[in-house]
């Protein structure tokens, strides 16, 4: 967390527009929902565009290797949060943006994540709704240089208070019984307590209907295809789909490249892959 040293008026031209960069790139990003639960993911379409006339080349865009992050900015008390990330080892080939040919990716970022849950920054959304903005950075260059969104609107509802207790304790918890199976880590829901189904099932009784419940029915439904015999993975597979199907465009988007991630990573899911690739939109894997 840090104060917002941003001027008043470099911030409201932000909100106005999102200018190309030398390069000729400009990003854009839309969240699924303009509104979400504290501690819920907000699912995120970033495109990038080349506005220029010639070929742009970038690094990749990676929140892993510190490449790609988002920044909240509260509106009220004038603070600026940026979720930690990056730090990864590794690195992937540069990107090249052909002149008038959007790249699209889909993404999630927890609002917040629920290692953050008591951080001072989100101390005041515990109890309270709070409206935030929030923006994509990326990094195109060793040098620094920088492409910016402009800022979105989104507000944050409080929590239940006996959901946040489970959150804490389910996050909190010692690791038991850990199990090579689809968890909810897997989706960016760090739940130490949770290394199990029986431990998932445990853990999603205990939650309303929302954008985390999903994201447990959709561990839920592929721990199920995981230890399904051979022979009832196609039924399995049909309804997974059927499931994503449902959701809106971004979140759905979002959602099935995560769930052909975690098929392409279990070899016993591989029948699946083919069915989510179906899915997903050109340019978002």
């Amino acid at each position: 967390m840090t104060t917002c040293k941003v001027c008043a008026a470099f911030l409201a031209a932000s909100l106005l527009f999102a200018k190309a960069n030398a390069a000729g790139l400009e990003m854009t990003i839309r969240g699924h929902a303009n509104e979400v639960v504290f501690g819920d993911p907000l699912y995120v379409e970033v495109t990038i565009v080349n506005r220029g006339d010639a070929v742009a080349t970038a690094r990749c865009l990676s929140h892993y290797l510190g490449t790609f992050r988002y920044e909240i900015y509260d509106v009220d008390r004038q603070l600026i949060f940026r979720p930690p990330g990056g730090g990864g080892l590794g690195g992937c080939d540069p990107v090249t943006y052909e002149p008038g040919k959007p790249v699209i990716h889909y993404w999630n970022t927890f609002v917040p994540g629920l290692l953050w849950l008591n951080h001072p920054f989100w101390q005041p959304n515990r109890t309270e709704r709070q409206a935030y903005l929030i923006s994509a950075v990326y990094t195109l260059d060793k040098s620094g240089q920088e492409l910016r969104s402009k800022w979105i609107d989104l507000a944050v509802e409080p929590r239940p208070d006996d959901e946040l207790r489970h959150l804490d304790r389910w996050t909190w918890a010692d690791p038991r019984g850990f199990q090579n199976v689809p968890l909810p880590s897997s989706f960016g829901l760090h739940l130490r307590g949770v290394q199990n189904p029986r431990q998932t099932r445990q853990f999603a009784s205990q939650i309303q209907p929302g954008e985390i419940a999903d994201l447990l029915t959709l561990t839920l439904k592929l721990q199920d295809l995981y230890a399904a015999p051979p022979e009832m993975r196609d039924v399995g597979t049909r309804d997974l789909v059927q499931w994503l199907k449902e959701q809106p465009d971004i979140k759905r988007q979002a959602l099935t490249k995560a769930a052909h991630s975690s098929a392409s990573s279990h070899r016993l899911l591989l029948p699946s892959v083919p069915a989510l690739e179906s899915l997903l939109k050109d340019g978002s894997k």
